[in-house]
């Protein structure tokens, strides 16, 4: 698990977290990236344009012993993201997240 900050539609920066693997505990055979974006959104974003930096490393991927247990590691992988980018808030200024018009 990752943690990093990202944005939507050329407004704010949100915390999220990320998998990338192969999600062990439900045998996936292909690779995937799953995002949990740390903002409720009244709409989807399908086809927008995101911008993220990996900011740091949770976890290595495991095979839980039960579905309710996997929710409750990813709940807590949510937590640990949200705190520790409280202490780099600084990259939320970052010039990746600067939409083309504002760095000409």
């Amino acid at each position: 698990k990752q943690w990093y900050q990202r944005r939507v539609r050329g407004g704010p920066v949100y915390k999220a977290v990320t998998s990338v693997g192969w999600n062990p505990h439900y045998g996936n055979e292909e690779k995937s990236i799953e995002v949990h974006i740390l903002n409720k959104f009244e709409e989807d974003f399908y086809g927008e344009e995101l911008r993220f930096i990996f900011l740091g490393y949770i976890r290595d991927e495991c095979k839980f012993e039960s579905l309710e247990a996997l929710i409750e590691r990813i709940n807590a992988d949510i937590k640990e993201g949200s705190d520790r980018l409280e202490e780099l808030i600084e990259y939320k200024n970052d010039e990746l997240f600067k939409s083309s018009a504002e760095t000409q």
